[in-house]
């Protein structure tokens, strides 16, 4: 059981090592081919039986959807408008208060025709697009990317942020969870240069044994789950 600890180990520490060079990180995220089509690669998640759980009904998602709610509902104006980018599910929507005016969209049409059955309403919208083609038009309160950004290149990550952003009411805010890796850290890293920094909760799920320290994981990774608001 040890070899398989100490070989996650050092991968992810390799991968902090090597997303911290931006040259280094060029190199690895340099495309040998045709991008992926992120419709295609989420429509082969979502229908894959042993992943389509990852819609709803997991501690990760749920406790995900969980903070992120708990983290904006105090920002938020008494009838906010929330743009939820990657929606997957939309475990989101039924974390938010009644009076919320919500959008999920996701690349997936699996998931967006899921996340519609369970939560579609007058105010709970849900649309299939994919996070390039999507013009995110209109004054959003808040902007949300739950593990989404990782599908992206880290130059990607950033333009995406910066653009969805453009979109905020003046105080408006957006919050990304990304769990604990290498490209994650050089995204937050360069999104802190742009945006301030407002709060964060870090979370990871724990078994078989209670632990204050967030731990190297592949199975039950630690994730970050943080609110950036405009600089002004």
């Amino acid at each position: 059981m040890a070899a398989p600890g100490l070989s996650a180990l050092v991968r992810h520490y390799a991968r902090l090592a090597a997303f911290s060079l931006p040259i280094v990180r060029r190199l690895l995220e340099r495309p040998t081919s045709a991008p992926p089509d992120l419709r295609v690669v989420s429509d082969h998640a979502w229908s894959n039986t042993t992943q389509s759980t990852d819609l709803g009904d997991t501690i990760t998602i749920d406790q995900t959807a969980a903070t992120v709610a708990n983290l904006i509902r105090y920002r938020l104006p008494e009838y906010p408008k929330v743009l939820d980018v990657g929606c997957a599910g939309g475990t989101l929507a039924g974390e938010l208060p009644p009076s919320v005016h919500y959008l999920g969209i996701d690349a997936s049409e699996n998931a967006i025709e899921a996340a519609q059955s369970l939560w579609g309403g007058d105010d709970i919208r849900f649309a299939a697009r994919d996070i390039h083609e999507f013009d995110p038009v209109g004054n959003w309160d808040a902007i949300v990317f739950s593990e989404v950004l990782s599908y992206l290149a880290v130059h990607e990550a950033i333009a995406e942020v910066r653009r969805y952003a453009k979109a905020l009411s003046p105080e408006g805010i957006v919050a990304i969870s990304m769990m604990n890796d290498g490209k994650s850290r050089a995204i937050w890293r360069a999104l802190r240069q742009e945006f301030r920094w407002i709060d964060g909760i870090l979370w990871q799920q724990k078994e078989p044994w209670p632990s204050y320290r967030i731990s190297v994981s592949r199975g039950h990774p630690g994730y970050l789950v943080g609110v950036l608001g405009l600089r002004h």
